[in-house]
């Protein structure tokens, strides 16, 4: 499942790929640098990865900075 790319909601998209989980930064206007919402929502995410058994593997990738 993917989100949306260009929403100020969506600057960390998550992608769900059998037991592999890609975190996406996704805020190139601002050269992907993290804020506090971005970091909570990532914290969220990879505390419950932590406690899944499904999960084998977590990508942390950039959207394109143009």
């Amino acid at each position: 499942m993917t989100l949306p790319i260009h929403s100020k909601e969506n600057q960390v998209i998550i992608e769900e790929i059998l037991g592999a989980r890609k975190v996406i930064l996704n805020n190139p206007k601002n050269l992907n640098a993290l804020d506090y919402d971005m970091i909570r929502k990532m914290f969220e995410k990879l505390k419950a990865y932590e406690n899944d058994p499904t999960v084998n593997l977590v990508l942390l990738k950039v959207h394109k900075v143009m």
